[in-house]
């Protein structure tokens, strides 16, 4: 009963969170089952992309708003590697200066789904922990509306027709982390791309983004995990840089 309870907090920790407000690397040396007798883990993210450019000929696309929040459940295997499955909804917004028109595609929050795996691979004499972790995530949502020259179109006004919109964004990581009592900093490099395509004819011309990828696929991340004295329970923090500017809250239960 005690371990369901905490589970909740967690849960609404994060859900709290979201109310205010590229996927979160998180601590990618943590597969370490240490003992318990369920290789379970339980938790919940938040992820907030705020900048992120993409490479697109003569034009200038970004995403200017992402956010994902959602669940993450893994089992660790062997003490050493931990799969996992991400189920969440996620929203977007995208500008787009287009033949010197601007351009803003807002979406609606809609279901997102992603894979990973994290891998430890070493830990040193001086504590120093050395893991990798590789995902995918991807979410096509409807549009909610079209900005277009200060002009707002959106699903069933008169001229606006033909709108979709995907985004998949797949990374891999290679961090190191060292725990200090209840507090375990990481950091490290990693590899994002993604590619997005969004479309939408307004009173009729079309307007279209096909698979345009990340302009800088190549970062940093850095973050801290929080250990609860239950031993079981921790909320971990993380900003990520260079390749986009983005920051990410996430609770964790082991049973």
């Amino acid at each position: 009963m005690k371990k369901w309870y905490l589970v909740g907090l967690v849960i609404l920790f994060v859900s709290i969170c979201s109310v205010a407000t590229a996927a979160p690397v998180g601590n990618p040396t943590k597969p370490i089952l240490e003992g318990r007798e369920i290789p379970l883990n339980v938790g919940a993210e938040l992820d907030f992309v705020g900048d992120r450019d993409l490479d697109v000929s003569g034009e200038d696309v970004c995403v200017e708003d992402l956010g994902w929040y959602g669940a993450k459940i893994s089992y660790i295997l062997e003490d050493k590697v931990e799969p996992y499955v991400l189920l969440g909804v996620a929203q977007a917004e995208f500008s787009e200066s287009y033949s010197g028109t601007d351009l803003v595609y807002e979406t609606e929050t809609d279901l997102a789904l992603g894979l990973g795996v994290t891998v430890f691979l070493h830990e040193f004499d001086n504590g120093v922990r050395l893991g990798a972790d590789g995902k995918f995530r991807r979410v096509e949502p409807d549009l909610d509306k079209v900005m277009l020259g200060g002009i707002e179109y959106s699903p069933g006004v008169p001229g606006f027709s033909d709108f979709a919109a995907e985004y998949s964004e797949w990374q891999i990581a290679l961090g190191i982390s060292k725990e200090i009592g209840d507090f375990v900093p990481y950091g490290g490099i990693k590899y994002t791309d993604v590619e997005t395509s969004l479309k939408a004819t307004i009173s009729g011309t079309t307007y279209q983004i096909d698979d345009a990828n990340s302009d800088n696929v190549f970062g940093i991340f850095i973050g801290c995990d929080f250990l609860i004295p239950t031993e079981d329970l921790s909320i971990s923090v993380e900003a990520r840089f260079i390749d986009e500017l983005a920051f990410s809250v996430a609770g964790n239960y082991r049973f």
